[in-house]
């Protein structure tokens, strides 16, 4: 079982008066979270290969090949930057998400 923590950070304001409030939150996971994010990209019809890349990408663990977003998680730095990368697949007409690399 896999745990992160949140930590959230609100104004809160009554009557005039305002405070900084900080709140911890324990998020407990049964899968890894690369996981439930290459699950979600490839729900939305993009494809993900989990794989050695064996050259620098602008992101570390990364990289666009093909219309693929290519994930080499051992050196994959953020998640994130996976659902950042998909942002981008999924903003082009197919025909030229096809030769994005």
């Amino acid at each position: 079982m896999l745990q992160f923590y949140i930590i959230l950070f609100a104004d809160v304001c009554r009557f005039g008066a305002c405070k900084t409030t900080v709140s911890l939150i324990l998020l407990v996971m049964e899968r890894p979270l690369i996981d439930v994010i290459v699950e979600f990209v490839t729900s939305v019809g993009l494809e993900v290969v989990k794989r050695p890349i064996n050259q620098d990408t602008f992101l570390p663990g990364l990289l666009l090949e093909n219309g693929k977003a290519i994930i080499d998680t051992d050196k994959l730095l953020y998640p994130g930057d996976i659902l950042h990368e998909a942002g981008h697949l999924a903003t082009m007409p197919p025909g030229i998400r096809e030769t994005a690399s």
